[in-house]
């Protein structure tokens, strides 16, 4: 049987022209699809002999015949065993209802639940599972969603083929009235109506842990946000994202008389 005429193609063809040759053909002819088998069989040694280029070599140099005729050996008395099961397609064999056994472990996978802290200064954790016992380090600014994939610390069900990967997904843990969008964070802050119509600054505590004033403008709307740049995330692009300071209004309440009485003076000048 020659390889090159079976699979159609010239023997000066590169593995690109071969691989889309088979799979035309494999798809044609294979026997779940109404082929013949006998033809689907040739078409898949064509292709492992030549698809391999240490096998196509030897087959250039040396040829094949049909084992039957000759008891197995080319003509120059060397005997060549091309194997099956060398395709990288298995995709195909799969669409086909037929599907090699697995060559590696499935992966493993689990999430990670850190606070919007941790995820704003990154660092090292520990990963303790039934089947793996990892040190990770997340990058500051590590996004919800976000999966880190080890290799090799997967799971290991069939022993004779190599552990899956460990797959982990990040999930950060958004304080109350916070909101992440891309590297900006947009928190909704109680300010007393008293403040807004006055103005004056409020204490705010960072989620980098550190503690500053926020300077509220005369007569803030509720609703009203207030950019406070490069407060936000860190950022591989941009540095840091923006923290947006969304004002949400409340009325105190006052018990002192003299308070009130001074409030309805304002309000009557008003």
């Amino acid at each position: 049987m020659d390889y090159y005429q079976t699979l159609g193609v010239a023997r000066n063809a590169d593995p690109q022209e071969i691989k889309k040759a088979y799979r035309k053909l494999a798809g044609k002819h294979h026997p779940d699809k109404g082929g013949d088998e006998a033809e689907f069989k040739k078409i898949q040694e064509a292709y492992e002999g030549l698809s391999d280029p240490q096998k196509r070599q030897m087959y250039d140099q040396f040829g094949t015949v049909d084992p039957q005729q000759t008891g197995g050996f080319g003509p120059q008395g060397f005997s060549f065993n091309f194997g099956q099961g060398n395709s990288p397609f298995d995709d195909i064999f799969s669409q086909f209802g037929q599907r090699r056994g697995p060559q590696r472990n499935p992966d493993a996978g689990l999430t990670l639940n850190i606070t919007l802290e941790q995820s704003y200064s990154g660092g090292d954790f520990n990963i303790r599972t039934g089947f793996a016992d990892e040190n990770i380090s997340l990058p500051a600014g590590i996004r919800s969603g976000a999966k880190l994939r080890i290799h090799g610390k997967g799971h290991q069900r069939f022993k004779e083929f190599p552990p899956g990967d460990l797959v982990i997904k990040i999930n950060v843990a958004m304080p109350t009235n916070m909101v992440r969008d891309q590297d900006d964070i947009h928190h909704r802050v109680d300010i007393s109506s008293i403040v807004a119509l006055t103005g004056g600054s409020v204490p705010y505590k960072h989620f980098s842990g550190k503690v500053f004033n926020i300077k509220i403008p005369t007569g803030a709307q509720n609703g009203e946000r207030l950019r406070l740049s490069k407060l936000g995330m860190p950022s591989k692009v941009n540095g840091f994202g923006h923290l947006y300071i969304i004002i949400n209004l409340f009325t105190p309440i006052i018990k002192n008389p003299e308070h009130i009485e001074m409030l309805n003076k304002i309000k009557q000048e008003l």
